[in-house]
Formats: C-alpha cells, structure tokens, sequence
C-alpha cells in the first residue's frame, strides 16, 4: 500500500491498483495508477513512457518507495523479503 499526491490538485490517494500497458505502434508504454473513491475503482494518474528503461525506473522507484513506508509503518509486523 502506498500513498499518491496528485500533482495538479494536491489530493492524496491510497493506490489499490496499477498496470502497465506496451503499445506495439508507438512503441511505448502506460502506466496507470488506480485507487477507491466512493467505493469505486477509479483511474487517478496516467504516465506514458517510451522506453522500456523508463517504466523499469519508474516502477522500481514505486517498489522503493512502498518497501520503505512498509517498513517504516508495520516492518515489525511483515515481512516482506
């Protein structure tokens, strides 16, 4: 579980859900992150990556950053190594 800032409206979100998305054409790639809002899934930001490279950071610095709030609000009870 992780939180996300929105960056336009400064609203925080408890992110639920992401996926990444290659497009053949473009040769480029979504990544999309969802979370709940009046019980409902709903899309809150939407990143377009044209390298592999660039998703590959960006989800690794997403993974760095929940590893780090996991640990440093329940490590004592999870593990997650």
């Amino acid at each position: 579980m992780f939180y996300y800032t929105h960056e336009i409206s400064g609203e925080e979100y408890l992110i639920t859900r992401y996926s990444v998305e290659h497009d053949l054409d473009n040769n480029s790639y979504d990544v999309f992150l969802f979370a709940n809002e009046d019980n409902a899934e709903v899309q809150i930001e939407h990143e377009e990556f044209i390298k592999y490279e660039e998703v590959e950071k960006y989800l690794n610095d997403l993974w760095t950053f929940t590893h780090n709030n996991i640990l440093d609000n329940c490590g004592e009870f999870v593990d997650i190594n």
